[in-house]
């Protein structure tokens, strides 16, 4: 089942950012993710609310396209920790950690956050060739995606062989 959840979330990100909607796909999927397997690492939101990991941070972010990543671990200690799958907390803390800015956008943080989701997951051997904006053709969606974790200005260029 796990492995079916990941492959149509990979081919939904694909066919999207073909589109050029992948946030709004990818967080329809993410909004799916058990949180509660990713552990205690926290992160400060740019709204003053400590996410327990960045998947709560990702629905959150897919919520509120205004949160960013502030910075890693917890936000000031009068902000409390947004439990798994809400995307809410009750905090009052300013969430710049002395900071300039957001470390990461919120975009981003959600790519990295599918991406490491992708990495441990083989990919199917279902052929549905594509061909990338750089000129490579690649044997199915999961394998482009995989690929675009790591060069990230690669697009589908066509549902066909280069």
């Amino acid at each position: 089942m796990k492995v079916a959840q990941v492959a149509c979330f990979v081919v939904c990100i694909a066919v999207c950012t073909a589109q050029g909607w992948s946030s709004q796909y990818s967080c329809r999927a993410i909004e799916r993710s058990d949180c509660y397997q990713y552990g205690n690492h926290p992160e400060c939101g740019t709204d003053g609310i400590t996410y327990r990991n960045r998947c709560d941070y990702s629905k959150a972010h897919c919520a509120d396209r205004n949160i960013h990543v502030a910075y890693n671990g917890a936000c000031s200690t009068t902000t409390t920790m947004a439990p798994s799958g809400s995307t809410a907390g009750t905090g009052t803390g300013t969430g710049t950690g002395g900071g300039t800015g957001p470390i990461i956008s919120g975009p981003e943080a959600v790519f990295d956050f599918f991406c490491l989701e992708l990495s441990h997951h083989p990919c199917d051997a279902d052929l549905e060739t594509i061909c990338a904006s750089n000129g490579v053709t690649y044997i199915n969606t999961c394998e482009f995606e995989k690929h675009r974790c790591t060069h990230r200005e690669i697009t589908i260029a066509k549902f066909e062989k280069c």
